[in-house]
């Protein structure tokens, strides 16, 4: 540090106070200071209330290596930003009123330590005024111990902050690292994530009004990285950047923050403080499909190509949130890969009579889920279905073949199966209503084979068909499908659009 004579004779030099004055002041200060600090810093600190400049130089800083529990005050310490903790509010005790307060990372080669800035000085962090890479000064702070017995540097009322002050050597400092986090580590309440992945989807810039009456600008884009997809939410100046990303292209996003979105999803939120860099533009970058084999559970903004092999009636269901009414409807699938049963909801529930066995589907922004009867795709109010796309050649999944089973090879969620069997029993038809207020009915049966038996549903028309039918009739039944029912037994479903064949003995 400058030595104290030095201080003291800058100090007389600036002012045209008296030597012996300022050695008065000093002693005063440490006074008021409860002999916390050294001659050098109580003289620092008359030096700040008197308005003198003392430039600090290399040897004159505290470096944060430096720093320890004893220092109750310290003059001045130098850091670069390296990330951002976040903004708190808090209720004083007592009915004090409310304050806030900021946390920041700072570090200069010698160590690291973590920045926490009172009241007013929290404000350049709240406006994005401090940004990750600045230096920052800190003039009249003091050190304490964290809640897990770290060292932190706090600024208070009697504090200065200064950004990327003009004497300082930029140089002296190391540069900040962007640590890059994989998208399937986020988790909401991080203050300062670097991503990387290629965008997916990209939605126009929207206008809104905050409530001071402010004007913003938002705009969202997902991106993935092959294991996990996130949406992205560009916030006013940002926004015009997000908008501005093609499908295809790789980018980096820098000093981002995530939050927990109205999904419930993780996103990564990109405010002014953040930084947008394209790594490469995607040139006509074509469209990624995930073979039904490679699903998993957890997916988001999955892609797939599929031929229909069976549908479920559509059923309604009173949402617990709201209380409205709502629909779902099961299709089951392949593509050559596997097999695997899609629920289509609300409005793409309405698309089940559009939709037959054999049609060749595109399914956009589908996720999967794992339910009571295994791993499903799901399109909700995000996904996109064609039905036959033009552009889609139909050889790009294999025509479904027939698959004749025995009961005994009979396992859940078999797709597109053909069956030989006799009406063991009929049971009773029941009436449901549809969502759109039709009336339809169901059926249950036993059906046998000379390996065994299983219990059966037939829904809509082939309840109609099946209606009366004999107990000992023969029936070839194509194109049905097996679920588990309540009892755990695996169960035949003879959908719409199943084939039936009668042959009584």
């Amino acid at each position: 540090m400058m030595g104290f004579e030095r201080i003291v004779d800058l100090i007389a030099d600036q002012t045209g106070v008296s030597r012996e004055k300022v050695l008065e002041l000093v002693r005063k200060k440490k006074e008021e200071m409860g002999g916390l600090v050294t001659d050098e810093g109580a003289a620092l600190l008359v030096a700040v209330d008197l308005g003198v400049e003392l430039r600090v130089g290399v040897r004159e800083r505290v470096r944060i290596g430096e720093l320890s529990d004893k220092m109750v005050f310290v003059p001045v310490v130098d850091g670069r930003v390296k990330s951002f903790l976040g903004v708190k509010r808090f209720e004083r005790e007592g009915g004090g009123g409310s304050g806030t307060m900021a946390s920041v990372i700072i570090f200069d080669g010698t160590g690291e330590v973590k920045l926490v800035l009172w009241g007013e000085h929290s404000r350049i962090v709240e406006k994005g005024q401090l940004r990750k890479g600045d230096i920052v000064r800190v003039v009249k702070g003091y050190v304490k111990r964290g809640l897990f017995g770290d060292l932190e540097l706090h600024v208070g009322r009697f504090g200065r902050v200064v950004v990327n002050p003009p004497d300082v050597r930029v140089e002296e400092f190391p540069e900040v690292a962007d640590e890059l986090t994989p998208l399937s580590r986020l988790e909401p309440g991080i203050q300062d994530v670097t991503v990387e992945g290629d965008v997916v989807e990209v939605s126009p810039v929207t206008l809104f009004e905050r409530s001071d009456g402010s004007k913003g600008r938002m705009a969202a884009a997902r991106i993935s990285d092959g294991e996990r997809s996130v949406r992205v939410v560009f916030w006013d100046e940002q926004a015009v950047k997000g908008a501005q990303l093609r499908v295809g292209d790789r980018v980096r996003l820098v000093s981002g923050y995530t939050r927990e979105g109205t999904s419930g999803d993780v996103e990564v939120h990109l405010a002014k403080a953040g930084r947008v860099e394209v790594v490469s533009r995607g040139e006509g970058a074509a469209e990624r499909y995930t073979p039904v084999s490679q699903l998993r559970s957890g997916m988001s903004s999955v892609n797939v190509v599929v031929r229909v092999t069976a549908k479920t009636p559509l059923r309604t269901f009173t949402k617990p949130y709201d209380g409205s009414l709502g629909a779902v409807a099961d299709i089951y699938v392949t593509d050559g890969t596997g097999w695997t049963r899609i629920s289509l909801w609300d409005a793409h529930a309405n698309l089940l009579s559009k939709i037959n066995v054999g049609d060749l589907l595109r399914v956009r922004n589908a996720y999967t889920r794992e339910d009571v009867f295994g791993l499903n795709l799901n399109a909700g109010r995000r996904a996109i279905i064609e039905v036959n796309p033009p552009d889609v050649p139909q050889d790009a999944v294999p025509p479904v073949k027939e698959c004749v089973v025995k009961l005994r090879d009979l396992k859940p969620y078999m797709a597109n199966i053909s069956l030989d069997v006799k009406v063991k029993h009929v049971g009773e038809v029941r009436a449901f209503q549809r969502q759109d207020g039709a009336m339809s009915k169901m059926l249950t049966l036993v059906l046998e084979d000379e390996t065994g038996e299983n219990p059966a549903v037939a829904w809509g028309e082939a309840a109609t068909k099946l209606e009366g039918i004999r107990e000992g009739t023969k029936l070839r039944l194509n194109g049905c499908y097996s679920k588990l029912n309540a009892k755990g037994e695996t169960e035949i479903h003879i959908g719409e659009g199943a084939g039936i064949e009668a042959k009584e003995e």
